[in-house]
């Protein structure tokens, strides 16, 4: 005869059934969020990237605004600046972007810039743990093209959706940019989760380039904040607050032959240019002086990082690069 199972056992199987049940039922709704895709923007957004240079934090504001067509393509344009505000005049057309029906976005830079202006891939979100993918880093002074392996996949809440997020490291690492930050999560329809959107235009270095240097510090779409805080304005300074009230603008830049700094509504400030390593390059006391003349033969070539500091401490802070 059989033996039934006492209620004890029975209640215990049928709490292990719920539980069991409840498991599945979220592994198929997390399978089931992470296999919708979320392209990328196409108007109105922006991204704010931290970069913490050895003396100060800069942030960097990347705001996509309207499209262009070159050569029958349409594209997205980027501009960048130091602007918090996005209907900001003063910024400059930085590149372009595109993604395709395969889940590729690519970039493209205007004619006339120091960089390949050829079109190349910028994010893949078709590769799976074990795929490979080829970056093209722009500032590199040598071979530019990096191989990264993916080493694993998941999924990141944005917004109130789960999005496919994939973790790329170097091979081999550390070469790219310095020891323990060959690591890469790129996440859809946002972009680097460290370095930012446009991750291929880290500078090449190693003694501070590492994850906390370069941070994605805020991202919004169509005015809803989607990563970090509900302000996209990090501090920028070594004080951790800036107040820009005056205007500077730097032009041409890149530097080819000489550039003019052009300064608004401040009488004394100072004037200081860094190179990447952190090392002053330049000093000069500024007394109502409107246009300030940048030689290129007054610095190497590379990237550099300029910076006017008012008498009551408000300063301006941007970078410009010698070709």
């Amino acid at each position: 005869m059989r033996k039934l199972p006492t209620p004890k056992a029975q209640s215990l199987f049928l709490k292990v059934s719920f539980v069991l049940l409840c498991l599945n039922l979220d592994m198929n709704i997390a399978t089931a969020q992470t296999s919708i895709y979320f392209p990328f923007p196409t108007d109105s957004a922006q991204w704010s990237v931290s970069h913490n240079f050895p003396i100060y934090t800069q942030t960097i504001q990347h705001k996509m605004k309207g499209d262009s067509v070159l050569n029958g393509v349409t594209y997205h344009k980027i501009y960048s600046s130091t602007d918090l505000l996005y209907g900001s005049s003063n910024q400059t057309l930085n590149c372009f972007l595109r993604e395709d029906a395969s889940k590729k976005v690519y970039i493209k830079y205007p004619s006339g810039s120091s960089v390949d202006t050829s079109e190349f891939l910028l994010y893949d979100f078709n590769l799976s743990v074990g795929d490979t993918a080829t970056i093209h880093l722009i500032n590199y002074s040598t071979d530019s093209l990096y191989k990264m392996v993916v080493l694993y996949s998941d999924s990141s809440l944005l917004g109130g959706s789960y999005r496919k997020m994939i973790m790329l490291r170097a091979i081999p690492g550390p070469v790219i940019w310095g020891p323990g930050c060959d690591d890469m999560w790129w996440i859809q329809g946002m972009g680097a989760s460290q370095f930012g959107l446009l991750y291929n235009e880290l500078p090449e270095c190693s003694c501070f380039c590492d994850n906390s240097a370069y941070q994605l510090s805020c991202f919004w779409d169509h005015g809803t904040y989607l990563w970090g805080g509900t302000n996209c304005d990090y501090a920028t300074s070594i004080e951790n607050s800036v107040v820009n009230n005056f205007s500077v603008r730097l032009y041409p830049n890149p530097l080819s032959n000489s550039s003019s700094l052009e300064i608004n509504n401040i009488v004394k400030a100072k004037l200081e240019i860094y190179n990447l390593l952190g090392e002053i390059v330049m000093v000069k006391d500024l007394i109502d002086e409107k246009i300030i003349l940048l030689s290129k033969f007054d610095f190497s070539s590379g990237i550099f990082i300029y910076k006017i500091t008012s008498e009551s401490g408000i300063y301006f802070s941007d970078k410009f690069t010698v070709q």
